[in-house]
């Protein structure tokens, strides 16, 4: 029994004396060292290395109090707040190690850094101290400089604040936009309430470029955002990523900027309808006072011409469009663009221009003195050539004397179009036949018709045929009345010399007359 106890307490001193020799002590003047400079690899990585400063003195923090090296902070000079935070990329018993791509802390000429670590107190609770800082300096004269401008106008919105858009320029021509952001706290890594689509947007030194944001939150006027953003310069294969402008104040607030624009009109909205080929005129507000407006009449980007407004005073200013012939029928795009005055931007603005053909109010087909008559009446007078189209054979009609609004054709027998008519007709469909009658202005046809039944009367099918066979042939075609009469004047006319045969007068009026009214169109082949 007295051989155990002995053993056992042998055991408890030498394990004292073990654990004693393993303690370490920290230095509490100067608890955490930087074991070598910051150091910056071939891939921009920066290097920093450090550990406890170790002492005998067992006055001192001891080992056993669990003290740990948490994170390497970045502030800008004179700053509160760290403008970034890393992790230890690898921490061992002798060393931590944190690994930082320089573009995520490059924003600034040259930066500050502390170490902030941890030790637990008698109660087991954590203390958190950091060191002295240090300065790093992150560019010199020979670096290439790569700098963002904003404009004086700051971040701005037109009429949505939700599509706010800022100005910017480089020192450097051809450098791409690879973020551009708004945040909500000064820090790269907070929330993101805006940012510029990449698409390989570039910019240049010389001039300012127009950037337009797509909002991820409903943006307010009154609440400030902080702006970033990361730049590339392919050329020189640097990338750099920083508050904006400047590494100054990126602090701003969205605010509306007044611009200048053409107003809708009322009631045509920004949509114009014009019919035919006519002088077109029209009287347009501005929202403001403008030194030159110009509209572009286009299709894509295809420009048929441009006209400069004229101006009325008071910001009303008129288009004319002379004589619109050479555009197309159909839907165009009209541009206006302009110049505001005292620097107020002009924001351009389209409208839709369709030219559409003259609507015709009404055709009719008459009897007149035992001839056709095609009557046509359009809303507006045409300034082409008016055609009156049968079964797909183009008239010319005649203008009325009293009314440049209305057109009309007596059908003549013996007209070349008729006779050609007539014998489309015949070959088609065996002498019967529907036929369509419109209207065409400006080689484009009214797309509704007049449909009529309609016959025709071959003079060569009736040659050598006697009365009686001539008139079993009308009844064959659908003649039903005056059967004999009409046969008759066939059969005489047939008898004449060819040169004094007059259909027109002695058989072509009588067929209309006598024609049943299931056939509204008597033609002839003479």
């Amino acid at each position: 029994m007295k051989k155990l106890t002995f053993l056992f307490w042998l055991i408890v001193f030498f394990g004292n004396l073990t654990a004693q020799e393993t303690l370490r002590y920290i230095n509490v003047l100067n608890p955490v060292i930087e074991i070598a400079a910051p150091s910056k690899d071939g891939n921009s990585f920066y290097h920093f290395y450090y550990s406890f400063n170790w002492s005998s003195d067992s006055s001192l923090y001891a080992s056993s109090l669990n003290p740990r090296i948490e994170e390497l902070e970045f502030y800008n000079f004179g700053a509160e707040n760290p403008f970034r935070k890393f992790d230890a990329t690898t921490d061992s018993e002798n060393q931590v190690e944190f690994k930082i791509n320089s573009k995520d802390i490059n924003s600034y000429d040259q930066v500050q850094y502390v170490v902030r670590w941890e030790i637990s107190n008698q109660n087991g609770q954590r203390l958190s101290y950091k060191t002295q800082p240090r300065t790093l300096r992150m560019r010199f004269n020979t670096d290439i400089d790569l700098r963002v401008d904003v404009s004086s106008d700051g971040i701005y919105y037109l009429n949505d604040i939700n599509k706010p858009r800022i100005k910017i320029k480089t020192t450097r021509d051809g450098i791409q936009v690879k973020r551009l952001k708004l945040l909500l706290q000064p820090r790269e890594d907070a929330t993101c309430v805006a940012e510029v689509n990449n698409d390989i947007i570039r910019v240049n030194s010389n001039v300012f470029t127009e950037l337009e944001f797509n909002s991820l939150d409903n943006l307010k006027e009154s609440k400030e955002y902080y702006l970033y953003g990361s730049f590339i310069d392919n050329d020189a294969k640097i990338e750099v990523s920083y508050p904006l402008p400047n590494n100054d104040n990126n602090k701003f607030k969205i605010h509306k900027k007044p611009i200048i624009t053409i107003k809708p009109l009322i009631p045509e909205g920004k949509n114009i309808v014009i019919q035919g080929e006519f002088d077109f005129e029209k009287v347009f507000d501005a929202t403001g006072a403008a030194l030159e407006i110009t509209a572009s009449l286009q299709r894509g980007e295809y420009v048929y011409s441009k006209y400069k407004l004229v101006d009325l005073k008071n910001d009303r200013w008129r288009l004319t469009i002379p004589d619109n012939a050479d555009i197309p029928f159909g839907t165009h795009d009209l541009l206006f663009t302009g110049v505001g005055k005292a620097g107020v931007p002009f924001q351009s603005v389209m409208f839709s221009f369709t030219k559409t053909p003259i609507k015709r109010k009404f055709i009719q087909l008459e009897v007149n003195d035992d001839t056709y008559e095609v009557k046509s009446e359009f809303s507006s007078a045409p300034k082409s050539k008016v055609y009156l189209v049968v079964d797909g054979v183009d008239i010319e009609m005649n203008k009325s004397a009293s009314d440049p609004n209305q057109y009309s054709i007596l059908f003549s027998l013996n007209d070349k179009t008729m006779q050609k008519i007539s014998q489309s007709i015949k070959n088609q469909s065996d002498n019967k036949k529907t036929v369509l009658i419109t209207t065409k202005v400006n080689g484009i046809e009214e797309n509704s018709y007049l449909a009529k039944n309609a016959i025709v009367v071959d003079v060569n099918d009736l040659k050598g045929r006697n009365r009686s066979q001539i008139k079993e042939y009308l009844e064959e075609i659908g003649f039903e009345e005056n059967l004999n009469a009409l046969a008759k004047s066939i059969s005489e006319e047939l008898k004449k010399e060819d040169s004094d045969r007059d259909w027109d007068s002695n058989v072509w009026s009588s067929l209309i007359e006598w024609a049943p009214k299931a056939i509204s169109l008597v033609l002839m082949l003479v």
